[in-house]
């Protein structure tokens, strides 16, 4: 259970909004290239707020991650 809250508590941190918008500037900054999800730059900022933060707050898309 230690071990759970633990990675809870760093999925947290990750997914802060803090973190994210520093991810999203820094991707930005270096005019990043579309990665293997499709997600182009501009596209970026909407798929942050829309997928990952909910997916991953759901657990949905982290459960199918450690089964």
């Amino acid at each position: 259970m230690k071990d759970r809250d633990a990675s809870m508590k760093l999925i947290e941190e990750i997914l802060s909004k803090t973190n994210l918008n520093l991810a999203y500037k820094k991707v930005v900054s270096n005019k990043g290239a579309e990665g293997i999800d499709g997600v182009s730059v501009s596209e970026l900022k909407e798929y942050i707020k829309c997928y990952i933060g909910i997916s991953i707050r759901s657990k949905s898309s982290f459960n199918r991650t450690i089964k």
